[in-house]
C-alpha cells in the first residue's frame, strides 16, 4: 500500500491524498530528464545510504506539485555494477536543477564504520570532545583525539568530498549533506548480515569494536563532517531525532538488515527531514545561501 505523504512545499500544499512523484532511475548508461516546467525538483543523490530513500519514495503516492527522483552513483564491484549514473551524468543533472529546487546528498557515510567496525589488531580507544561522557575503555591503547580527526579530515575530504564541492559547484539550487546513520547495537545482527567489506577485514576472528567506541567514531565523523560542509557551502543535516535510542544508537525498527544501514523507514524519515528544511525557502527569490 502506498502511504500518503503531506507537506507544504513553497505555496503548495500536498493533501493526504497526495504524496511524492518519483522519478524511478534504470540501469541505463543515461536516465533521460524528466523536468516539467514550474514543478518544484528534489533531487536524491549518493551511495549505498540512498537505498532507504529509494524503498520510502517508492512506497509514496505520485503527486503533481513535486517532483522527486533518486540517483545512486554507478560503482563496480566484486559481484557486478551498482547504481545509476557516474559522476559526469549525475552533474550534468544537476546542473538542470533551479533555484527553487533542492539537491539531497547522501554521499559516503561509512568512514567510521570501515575504519571501526571490526576489533583492529591492537584494540584502541581515545578520548572524545565530542562524547566526553563516553571515557576509554581500560586495557585499551590510547590515540590521540587529534590523530583520529585529522585521519578523519583527510578522509572525507578525499573521493567523497571532492565529489560534494564538484556538485556543490555545479548547482544553482540549495544543497544538502544527509549524516549517517548511527552506529548498530544489535552485535548480533551486525555479525550475521555484514557486508563483504567486514569480511575481509576478519569480523568473524576478530569480532567487533566496542559499541561505545564506534559511537565515538560515528560522533567524530559528524563533527568532522560538519566543519567540511561548511567549506563545501551546503548543509548538514543531522539523523533524525526519531531514529535515535537515549544512548545515541540506531533503533532497531529503523535498521536494516545489515550492519550499517538505515532501512525505508529511516529514509522516510530522511525524506521528510528534507523537505521540512527546503519548504521554507522554496518561496523565496534565491537558491543557497
Amino acid at each position: 500500500m502506498h502511504a500518503p505523504f503531506p507537506v507544504r512545499w513553497g505555496s503548495h500544499r500536498l493533501s493526504r491524498r497526495e504524496g511524492v512523484r518519483l522519478v524511478r532511475p534504470s540501469r541505463s548508461m543515461s536516465i533521460p530528464s524528466s523536468h516539467q516546467a514550474g514543478v518544484p525538483r528534489l533531487l536524491f543523490v549518493g551511495d549505498s545510504h540512498l537505498e532507504a530513500i529509494k524503498r520510502a519514495l517508492a512506497a509514496m503516492r505520485p503527486a503533481p506539485h513535486l517532483q522527486t527522483e533518486a540517483i545512486r552513483f554507478r560503482k563496480v564491484k566484486s559481484d557486478g555494477e551498482l547504481g545509476d549514473m557516474d559522476l559526469d551524468e549525475v552533474e550534468a543533472r544537476v546542473r538542470e536543477l533551479r533555484d527553487e529546487d533542492v539537491l539531497a546528498c547522501f554521499i559516503g557515510g561509512n568512514q567510521y564504520n570501515a575504519f571501526g567496525l571490526v576489533q583492529h589488531a591492537q584494540p584502541f580507544d581515545f578520548h572524545s570532545l565530542d562524547r566526553p561522557d563516553l571515557a576509554p575503555m581500560p586495557g585499551r591503547e590510547i590515540v590521540a583525539y587529534r590523530t583520529l580527526r585529522d585521519l578523519f579530515v583527510s578522509g572525507l575530504s578525499g573521493n567523497d568530498g571532492k565529489r560534494i564541492a564538484r556538485l556543490v559547484a555545479a548547482c544553482r539550487a540549495r544543497v544538502v549533506q544527509l549524516a549517517p546513520p548511527p552506529p548498530k547495537l544489535n552485535e548480533l545482527r551486525i555479525l550475521q548480515r555484514h557486508e563483504s567489506l567486514f569480511k575481509e577485514q576478519g569480523i568473524a576472528e576478530r569480532g567487533l569494536t566496542p559499541a561505545t567506541i564506534r559511537l565515538k567514531l560515528w560522533a567524530l565523523q559528524m563533527s568532522v563532517l560538519e566543519q567540511l560542509c561548511r567549506e563545501w557551502r551546503c548543509t548538514l543535516l543531522p539523523v533524525p531525532g526519531e531514529a535515535v535510542d537515549d544512548a545515541g544508537f540506531l533503533k532497531d525498527e529503523f535498521s536494516a538488515d545489515d550492519a550499517t544501514h538505515g532501512n525505508e523507514s529511516y529514509g522516510r524519515l530522511n525524506i521528510e527531514q528534507v523537505l521540512a528544511f527546503a519548504a521554507p525557502g522554496l518561496s523565496s527569490a534565491g537558491g543557497r545561501p
